[in-house]
């Protein structure tokens, strides 16, 4: 039998040298033509395993990644990206609407200059995020409700603030 892993163990009264001679002769003989397609079939299907699994590690890898929150530094960047802009996104339509597809491309095509690493779902989650912001608060402007939401916003971030600080040692 041909087996290129196979351990030959010492018979009874063999010598080192007798021992290494017989395995050499193992190894160098013809290989039976079973025994080959057998070990390659074992190393396909052990091969297609560790694939099956790299496969499935890294589709849970990437929906942990798209449940994660997005920092904040990138939250700011877009922000400011948005505000230099000369186009805004036509809060009446859709966020994947023609008309905002171009601005989103044009909004990808900056952050990606100063930002290489963040990966662009990230980019468009976060894109997404901030126009469904911008879109309450023209509704909230509309029906004139926005002076109020800013009292309620501020009063809860000094709060936030305050619980904050108390935990800090002096």
């Amino acid at each position: 039998m041909c087996h290129p892993l196979r351990r030959t163990t010492a018979a009874a009264g063999e010598t080192a040298a007798a021992m290494t001679a017989r395995a050499v002769e193992e190894l160098t003989a013809p290989c039976e033509e079973g025994g080959i397609s057998e070990m390659l079939n074992a190393i396909k299907e052990q091969n297609d395993r560790i694939i099956e699994r790299l496969s499935t590690a890294q589709e849970e890898d990437l929906q942990t990644q798209r449940m994660k929150l997005v920092p904040q530094k990138t939250e700011r960047a877009l922000h400011r990206t948005v505000q230099t802009l000369d186009q805004t996104w036509d809060l009446g339509k859709p966020f994947t609407a023609p008309e905002n597809k171009v601005i989103n491309t044009e909004i990808i095509k900056q952050m990606r200059a100063t930002d290489k690493v963040t990966p662009v779902f990230i980019l468009t989650k976060s894109m997404k995020t901030y126009y469904n912001t911008k879109v309450r608060e023209q509704k909230r402007k509309q029906a004139g409700v926005q002076s109020q939401t800013l009292v309620k916003q501020r009063r809860l971030q000094r709060r936030h603030e305050v619980g904050i600080n108390c935990f800090q040692i002096h």
